[in-house]
């Protein structure tokens, strides 16, 4: 399948380094939110990689959400992801490791799992260099949700990923469903966008939501 992939002049004009992104009109927008310049070409990666990660960032830049430094890899195999489809962890130099292990026997459902599991934990990095206490809380709330972020408890209470979900939903290009979510309405999603944000959904797909 091939994806239209909608990336600003910056990104295009760029070889190594993807330009800034000017942050979004909303408050949810920390004051010190890094604004880091970020390498698309790490040593290793494969032309097909690249090219992902440029859209991803491309979609990140075009909503004005700024993303602090990364470091991507791809694996075929879940062990480097603990099991999972992507994992996004503190490395030691400061930066943020996200790994992305999504994989299967067709090329096209591969590269629709691996587009989203890279969105998702890149959403992730962004929500936590990007919120303060006050918006995290009330997006919990609006979501019914007790936690933000109580490994203890199943996938779906946790507001972290719902933040995440959301953003990839409003962020995504291609449709893909997010039933894994309780209350997965595309009027729910928009408002927890906003609240996420203060903006609209950049795509926000309405065959992705109910």
């Amino acid at each position: 399948m091939e994806f239209t992939h909608r990336l600003h002049l910056t990104t295009r004009i760029l070889v190594t380094f993807l330009a800034l992104a000017v942050p979004g009109t909303g408050t949810a927008v920390a004051a010190d939110a890094p604004h880091t310049t970020l390498p698309i070409q790490p040593p290793g990666m494969v032309a097909y990689e690249r090219t992902m990660v440029e859209w991803a960032y491309g979609l990140f830049t075009e909503a004005g959400l700024i993303l602090p430094a990364v470091r991507i890899s791809f694996h075929t195999d879940a062990e480097p992801c603990e099991g999972n489809m992507g994992t996004l962890r503190h490395g030691d130099d400061g930066t943020r490791v996200l790994r992305v292990c999504a994989d299967h026997d067709k090329p096209t459902v591969r590269d629709r799992w691996r587009r989203k599991t890279l969105v998702h934990e890149l959403a992730h990095a962004w929500e936590q260099t990007s919120l303060d206490d006050a918006t995290r809380g009330n997006f919990a709330d609006l979501r019914g949700l007790g936690n933000w972020n109580d490994r203890s408890g199943p996938w779906h209470e946790r507001a972290t990923e719902h933040a995440a979900e959301v953003v990839t939903w409003a962020l995504l290009d291609f449709s893909s469903g997010f039933a894994a979510l309780p209350d997965h309405g595309c009027d729910q999603f928009r408002q927890a966008y906003r609240a996420l944000t203060g903006d609209a959904p950049l795509n926000g797909l309405t065959n992705s939501c109910s």
